[in-house]
């Protein structure tokens, strides 16, 4: 009996067990690279915030963070939120020349004040319609001081209502520290977080009881009734809205510090 050999190549197809293996690793190869992908987006989105953050935000923070260290306590007021204004006002005052770093001293080593430090949020409408919510820029002006080189510090004091004053009109420099501060008081749900996580601009005095808890206060401990559980310390919130150049992702980034003045 003669045997008939089949010839490989006059196959018709592929049985169904080929098709269903290709199939598996084709599947297992589109989600690598489907992975791959997923995280190249992640690690460029942490690459780009990362280098945003050590760029503006940290100058930024640095800032205030300087101008506060090199002022006096007993000079600082905090004019808090009302209804109708949605910008804080923080007040202090500084030793260094009007636009520059330039610090004078008294014959006694002491350093002569000579302007007044304003910081302030101005909302940017522009901005507020492009991410469908409110945001400002954080605003430093400077003042010249009323009493000129004076060897004592000194407190400016704004007129009108304690939670909506005037801004001066003699306002000599004016300079955007940081945009896109997320405001406080509007409804927003981000990330299943509620409105009052995000503070906007915010600074505070720090009080500490006896059992070593922390509170924050909008008083000056120089203008206040309570004598005890001051502290010389100030406690300071932003909260940033950071877009991604690449994928547009928004992200609300909070940073808190805390301060305490030199002088």
């Amino acid at each position: 009996m003669m045997m008939k050999r089949r010839n490989p190549s006059l196959r018709k197809g592929y049985t169904f067990t080929e098709i269903m293996i290709a199939s598996f690793i084709a599947l297992i190869l589109f989600s690598v690279i489907y992975m791959c992908f997923i995280l190249a987006n992640r690690v460029t989105d942490y690459s780009e915030f990362s280098y945003m953050l050590s760029r503006e935000t940290f100058v930024s923070l640095n800032t205030i963070m300087r101008d506060l260290k090199e002022t006096s306590l007993t000079t600082v007021r905090v004019y808090d939120f009302s209804p109708t204004k949605e910008s804080p006002i923080v007040t202090f005052e500084a030793a260094s020349k009007i636009g520059t770093n330039s610090i004078e001293f008294s014959s006694y080593g002491t350093p002569l004040w000579q302007k007044y430090v304003i910081y302030t949020l101005v909302p940017d409408d522009a901005q507020s319609r492009r991410y469908n919510m409110k945001v400002a820029s954080l605003v430093r002006y400077e003042v010249s001081g009323e009493e000129g080189l004076s060897p004592y510090p000194l407190a400016l004091a704004l007129k009108g209502a304690a939670n909506m004053p005037d801004m001066p009109s003699h306002l000599k420099s004016r300079r955007v520290v940081l945009r896109d501060i997320v405001l406080d008081g509007q409804d927003l749900d981000y990330n299943g977080k509620i409105d009052r996580d995000y503070k906007g601009f915010d600074v505070s005095f720090i009080r500490r009881d006896q059992a070593g808890k922390d509170s924050f206060s909008k008083v000056n401990p120089a203008m206040s009734d309570k004598m005890t559980d001051n502290t010389k310390l100030l406690n300071v919130h932003i909260t940033v809205l950071q877009v991604s150049g690449t994928t547009g992702k928004q992200n609300i980034l909070g940073f808190s510090f805390r301060v305490h003045p030199r002088n």
